[in-house]
């Protein structure tokens, strides 16, 4: 299944377009941080369910502690709830980002390994506890390699690498995403593919 993740970030997405492109699954930016809500989560959810894709959702972490986990978790919660998106909606998951790509952590005092893996695990640890069993962290090949513990996770993973080739094989990995540039009606967009 070819699937695309958008944003804010990503202008006047063609819902119908991507589904007449064979793109069966939207991933949307639900928020980032302890409250930033995505200011198109609500439109492009709306949008791709009406366009027959499954959806999901991801947030983008900027906890630098354990305590910054679980304010993040709580919003998460919150916003899923309040949208009335239930587990059984999200087909495709809902995913903790963890990655550093505007440079906040490495800014701010980027936190050990041991903390990395604790902040992943403690927010996805609360999802599950939420009845969001569907719950998986999102990391590119760097955090995978050199910032996660991934032997203390123990949940489902959208591996990022932009590249023929996985790198990094794991049965935990579900969703590749395997490029950022694919081009659809003119626009650039980031995919990926089940596993």
């Amino acid at each position: 299944m070819q699937i695309v993740d958008v944003s804010e970030h990503n202008a006047n997405v063609d819902f119908g377009a991507l589904k007449a492109a064979g793109v069966d699954g939207c991933i949307v930016r639900l928020g980032y941080g302890k409250s930033g809500l995505d200011s198109k989560f609500y439109e492009y959810i709306n949008k791709a369910v009406e366009a027959g894709m499954q959806i999901g959702v991801y947030h983008y972490s900027y906890a630098l502690d354990e305590a910054a986990a679980e304010i993040e978790a709580q919003f998460i919660i919150d916003t899923l709830r309040q949208s009335g998106l239930t587990p059984d909606r999200l087909e495709l998951g809902v995913w903790h980002d963890m990655e550093d790509g505007d440079g906040y952590k490495e800014r701010h005092g980027m936190p050990t390994n041991q903390t990395l893996t604790n902040i992943a695990s403690i927010v996805i640890n609360r999802l599950w506890q939420a009845g969001y069993s569907n719950a998986g962290l999102y990391a590119a090949y760097d955090y995978i390699i050199n910032k996660l513990y991934m032997d203390q996770l123990g949940c489902d993973i959208w591996y990022a690498q932009y590249n023929y080739q996985m790198d990094w094989q794991d049965p935990r990995v579900k969703l590749w995403q395997y490029t950022m540039s694919a081009n659809i009606n003119g626009q650039l967009y980031d995919m990926s593919r089940t596993v």
